[in-house]
C-alpha cells in the first residue's frame, strides 16, 4: 500500500496510528491523513541517523521516536518541534513504547539493555541489561 505514496523517498520502518504517522531512514518522521486526503501533512526532522520507531502518547499531544543516533525524541504533534531529546543508549535505540497513561516510555538498543524513561522529566528510572 505505501510504496504507491510519492512522499516516501526511502525505507520505511514503522507506521504508528493515532493519527497515523511513520518514520524512515531518511531520518524523517511523517504525519498522514488516512482520513481524508490520503496525504502526508507534517515532515519532522531532528534525528541525525535512521528513525526506527515511533509511537504516540496515549492522549496525541506528543510522539516519541528513537533513532540510530542513540536518542529517544518527543515531538510535539501540533506543531512538529521536537521538545525534549533523551539520551543515555550507547547504540542504535530499535523501539520506543509509551504506557497507557503517556508517564513512562520504554525503549531497547543494541547495547543489549531495555530503559525506563519518564516522559515528563526526561530521567531513566531503571535498566535491564541482556
Amino acid at each position: 500500500m505505501f510504496d504507491s505514496f510519492s512522499s516516501f523517498h526511502s525505507h520505511l520502518c514503522l507506521i504508528s496510528h493515532s493519527p497515523t504517522a511513520s518514520c524512515s531512514s531518511d531520518l524523517s518522521i511523517k504525519l498522514w491523513d488516512f482520513q481524508q486526503t490520503f496525504e502526508c501533512v507534517k515532515t519532522m526532522h531532528g534525528h541525525d541517523h535512521n528513525v526506527s520507531s515511533v509511537s504516540f502518547v496515549p492522549a496525541g499531544d506528543y510522539l516519541l521516536s528513537a533513532s540510530r543516533d542513540k536518542t529517544i525524541k518527543m515531538w510535539e504533534v501540533a506543531t512538529g518541534y521536537c521538545v525534549k531529546t533523551f539520551t543515555g543508549h550507547r547504540e542504535w535505540v530499535r523501539m520506543v513504547r509509551v504506557n497507557v497513561d503517556g508517564s513512562l516510555m520504554a525503549s531497547c538498543s543494541n547495547d543489549h539493555s531495555v530503559r525506563v524513561w519518564q516522559t515528563n522529566s526526561k530521567e531513566c528510572k531503571v535498566s535491564f541489561f541482556c
